[in-house]
């Protein structure tokens, strides 16, 4: 080891930000690819509806967990101007579902206000949005196993474990199924 002053440089709860007895100092979050969430097949395109789910690979995030209510700004995924709900996340990747949106814009990660100096560039396509025919007045039973048919287009069956089908109560929205797609 040189010889010199030597300050000790430690992790903040895992929120981004490092710390010697002088300062503190960001820590600065890199983006490197949009994938899919179960693989490293690119996605760099979704439907203006939103709801694609993407994997952001990078460094700098915070530490496996979830962020306190009162800490929330301090990890942000943004698509353009527009904030993406952040899903899941550890240092090296995030899970978010694209908000709306059109054109193309930048992805962009901050942690503790500190932005990815450069981001990764998204599409948004109409083409690409899903459609759903409408359903006939039916009863369903999850108990009874019924099998229910959706049609529609642009359903991408290579991507059958991304789909699901969620079911609310009518009146409350309370009672929630979340079906498995055959």
């Amino acid at each position: 080891m040189e010889g010199g002053s030597w300050k000790p440089i430690v992790n903040i709860n895992g929120y981004g930000y490092l710390t010697t007895s002088d300062a503190a100092i960001p820590v600065t979050p890199t983006i490197t690819a949009l994938q899919s969430p179960t693989g490293s097949t690119p996605v760099t395109t979704g439907g203006t509806n939103g709801g694609t789910p993407i994997k952001i690979v990078g460094t700098n995030f915070p530490i496996d967990g979830s962020l306190p209510a009162d800490l929330t700004d301090l990890l942000e995924v943004y698509f353009g101007t527009v904030k993406a709900t952040i899903k899941s996340y550890n240092p090296t990747q995030i899970i978010v579902d694209s908000p709306s949106g059109t054109g193309s814009v930048q992805v962009t990660v901050k942690t503790n206000g500190v932005a990815s100096p450069t981001g990764i560039s998204y599409l948004y396509d109409a083409n690409l949005n899903v459609s759903l025919d409408p359903l006939p007045l039916i009863s369903f039973s999850p108990v009874l196993k019924n099998k229910l048919t959706l049609r529609g287009t642009k359903f991408d069956a290579a991507k059958k474990s991304d789909l699901q089908v969620v079911l609310k109560q009518k009146l409350d929205g309370a009672l929630t199924y979340v079906l498995p797609v055959t």
